[in-house]
């Protein structure tokens, strides 16, 4: 199928070529595209030209033109932070963070991770699944195509294996680009002590399901896993070839990202708590900062995340949702908004931030993360001007248009097909 999108304010493209995340100056660069059109053919960007020039290609060659009517044109968002995979809820933990209790007190009294570890546990893969794919969709509707999703909240193999099927059949009905991130070391489950469950994650859990999954994951830090299951992941990653991602310095610093020094990450993701030596760690990693707007918002608005003291060492940002049971959120607008506000991020920063450096982290860049011919033909049309308005009203902008691998998934708002059978529950009924 021949798709165009016409008639936008813009292309929202790279200031200059990619060929590697953006980092300093480079990541506060966008270009704009003006009066041209897109062409897609089949799944993939075919080729951008003037409109002047489409219209006489379309006297000559069958296509389905897409109004823009005025709106920018983006790459679909790519989430690289995601626990969208779970079961139940945990709002009453949202009223205690009100009230004044902790991330970690709420967690010792056996709420936060341990409470979705039960929620997970009774309810059944097609429950699991339903809430999870109901969750997919509506990050679509705020034009998010592609995202990581952890396991993490199963309390035992069996659980963590059902929560790996989620992910695995939810990427099977071609809505969205998954990427499957082995969580097993999130907490450490009640009853074993954390020495014997690292060793059975890393030499038993791990490489039963090693060729399933994209990346490997643990939770370092205060309340869940410490240095010596840090280094046992990392060698045990490192051994299967699994790119190791990393949960550091969000409630406290315990010296994780120093103990990585040298040693090669896909991306370090919270980092409230950082000091200059945690950062020159990280840079010597290679791996991509993946910031956490609303968790860290959610967490204390008083100890955002500073943008530029990454930028200043040349560390490429990504931001993501951290969509969970405590950030119950899918729109990547909203986290461009909290990082343009709090986290001096400049808008340009932000977008490259969940199109082009969030595709390097999960190593989609041959696919997703900006518009360029060859690439998979993800595109939103937003219902905006310009996209320096984007943070200023990110709360009324909305998707006109989005196509997800030559697919048009929502048309003038409205979602079609497999989109719209997702959020009626027909999807999670019938596949």
């Amino acid at each position: 199928m021949r798709l165009a999108i016409s008639n936008s304010s813009g292309i929202i493209v790279p200031a200059r070529r990619v060929d590697r995340a953006l980092s300093g100056t480079e990541s506060t660069l966008l270009a704009v595209i003006r009066d041209s059109a897109i062409l897609i053919e089949g799944s993939r960007i075919k080729e951008i030209v003037p409109e002047d020039k489409l219209n006489s290609m379309k006297r000559k060659v069958k296509m389905k033109t897409i109004d823009a009517r005025g709106g920018i044109v983006l790459p679909g968002f790519v989430d690289s932070h995601t626990h969208i995979a779970f079961a139940g809820s945990r709002e009453n933990e949202f009223y205690m963070k009100t009230e004044g209790k902790t991330y970690s007190q709420i967690q010792d009294s056996g709420g936060g991770i341990y409470r979705t570890f039960k929620d997970v546990k009774k309810s059944d893969f097609g429950q699991v699944y339903a809430q999870t794919l109901d969750r997919i969709a509506h990050g679509l509707l705020t034009g998010t195509t592609s995202f990581e999703v952890k396991t993490g909240y199963g309390s035992n193999d069996a659980e963590e294996i059902k929560l790996l099927e989620v992910a695995e059949k939810i990427s099977r009905l071609g809505l969205a680009n998954i990427r499957k991130t082995f969580l097993g070391l999130h907490v450490i489950p009640e009853g074993v002590g954390e020495r014997d469950y690292t060793e059975h994650v890393c030499n038993s859990l791990l490489p039963s399901i090693v060729k399933r999954v994209d990346f490997a994951d643990i939770f370092c830090d205060r309340g869940a896993f410490g240095l010596e299951s840090l280094a046992k992941i990392y060698e045990a990653s490192s051994r299967y070839s699994v790119p190791l991602r990393v949960h550091a310095n969000e409630i406290e610093n315990i010296g994780c990202l120093k103990a990585l020094r040298g040693r090669k990450l896909a991306s370090a993701d919270h980092l409230l708590r950082v000091d200059d030596d945690d950062l020159d760690a990280l840079k010597s990693t290679g791996g991509i900062a993946t910031l956490l707007p609303s968790t860290a918002f959610s967490l204390s608005p008083g100890s955002m995340p500073d943008f530029t003291r990454f930028s200043a060492r040349n560390i490429p940002v990504a931001i993501a949702s951290d969509c969970s049971p405590s950030t119950y959120t899918t729109n990547l607008l909203t986290e461009v908004y909290l990082a343009v506000r709090f986290c001096r991020m400049p808008i340009e920063a932000a977008l490259n931030a969940v199109t082009v450096n969030a595709a390097f982290s999960l190593g989609m860049e041959d696919q997703v993360g900006w518009i360029e011919p060859g690439k998979l033909a993800d595109i939103v049309v937003l219902d905006v001007d310009d996209y320096r308005k984007l943070p200023y009203q990110y709360d009324f902008i909305k998707v006109r248009h989005l196509i997800k691998s030559g697919r048009l998934m929502i048309h003038d708002f409205a979602p079609m097909g497999r989109l719209r059978w997702a959020l009626n529950g027909e999807l999670a009924k019938f596949n």
